[in-house]
């Protein structure tokens, strides 16, 4: 059985064919090989009805949405709590970090805090730090 003979096989369960389609399509059926394909999809057909009905339980449509929505949230959830854990730590060690650079300055300024040398308003005029 040729690709195009399958495929209007395939669309005569489906759809209604036209005249041509399906003088072509019996024309096809009235050889054996045909006939037997034939046979096999029909049977595949009624197998994969019987099946699918049977296979979910009512309102699955919902129980999923239901479900997926459940496991966004509990994401949600985790990522909130972990991002404060981690926030905390590193503000912690921000703060560890900003003590101990004042701590190696003479003074407490935000130059000491980020460890920056303190530069003179002269120097910044005459843009000598930025070349250095």
């Amino acid at each position: 059985m040729n690709d195009q003979l399958y495929n209007l096989l395939v669309r005569s369960f489906d759809a209604v064919l036209d005249e041509i389609d399906y003088a072509q399509l019996e024309q096809a059926l009235s050889e054996p090989e045909n006939k037997v394909e034939y046979d096999r999809l029909v049977a595949l057909r009624k197998m994969i009805k019987g099946t699918a009905a049977s296979a979910f339980k009512p309102f699955f449509v919902q129980r999923l949405l239901q479900r997926l929505a459940s496991a966004h949230e509990e994401f949600r959830r985790w990522l909130f709590q972990d991002f404060r854990r981690v926030a905390l730590v590193g503000g912690i060690i921000a703060l560890l970090l900003a003590c101990y650079n004042v701590s190696k300055h003479d003074s407490i300024s935000l130059e000491a805090v980020f460890a920056q040398p303190e530069y003179t308003l002269e120097q910044v005029l005459r843009l000598e730090v930025p070349f250095e």
